[in-house]
């Protein structure tokens, strides 16, 4: 990838952890969000995220057809099942799910095809799933 098509995916893949980081803080603080639930607000940005993990590994599936298999598809759908499973659940066992979720996907991605991406995605991945977990298991254990 160019060196521009990198520095994006990385100022947004970092950029995409202020909601995280955000309303965690907010939660853990009990700032008043108004007519809103900073649970339900991160329960759903979580939702979104692992299902947008999901996506990546169709994405791969579909671009590199010599290389794919229907393991690939059908593991690219399991983060949006989860999801989706994961946001009927009562606070904070939502939170929960998600905090195991991040990093549980994470440890599949390596054992099964981390190897695909190049190794700055690697890297990041490994930066956000940290980041993300963290502030998921602080909720769940301060909010």
């Amino acid at each position: 990838m160019p060196s521009e098509g990198r520095a994006t995916a990385l100022a947004l893949g970092y950029g995409g952890l202020i909601p995280f980081v955000a309303l965690s803080l907010a939660i853990i603080l009990g700032l008043d969000l108004g007519d809103f639930s900073g649970t339900g607000l991160l329960a759903g940005y979580a939702a979104t995220i692992l299902s947008f993990l999901g996506a990546i590994h169709w994405g791969i599936a579909v671009a590199t057809p010599d290389h794919n298999s229907p393991r690939d598809f059908v593991a690219s759908v399991i983060p949006p099942l989860f999801a989706w499973v994961a946001l009927s659940l009562p606070a904070p066992q939502d939170l929960l799910a998600f905090g195991v979720a991040f990093p549980a996907w994470y440890l599949w991605e390596r054992v099964s095809m981390l190897d695909r991406y190049p190794a700055w995605f690697r890297r990041l991945r490994a930066a956000l799933t940290l980041v993300v977990s963290i502030t998921l298991a602080c909720v769940v254990a301060f909010g």
